[in-house]
């Protein structure tokens, strides 16, 4: 099965922050026994929201930003649904 370009993202995403909690991996920074999850999730929104910004120009704030998040995954769940 091909992915859409969406999951190719998703899944190198994946690899390169699942890599910060591999011991094994060059890019191991944090211990998965001792790592706060709260406050590393709040971090992948955080630095999503600055990429965000820094592509595109558009300072939103994170509520602002977790809206077209919101909107991004309906239209991506009602593209997958049109495709299947």
């Amino acid at each position: 099965m091909k992915l859409r370009k969406e999951q190719e993202y998703a899944l190198e995403l994946y690899t390169a922050i699942a890599g910060l909690l591999d011991e094994e991996n060059e890019n191991h920074r944090y211990d998965i026994e001792t790592l706060d999850l709260t406050k590393f999730f709040t971090g992948i929104v955080i630095a999503s929201n600055m990429l965000f910004d820094k592509l595109t120009g558009d300072k939103q704030d994170l509520f602002e930003y977790n809206a077209l998040n919101t909107k991004l995954i309906h239209q991506y769940l009602m593209d997958k649904k049109e495709n299947e």
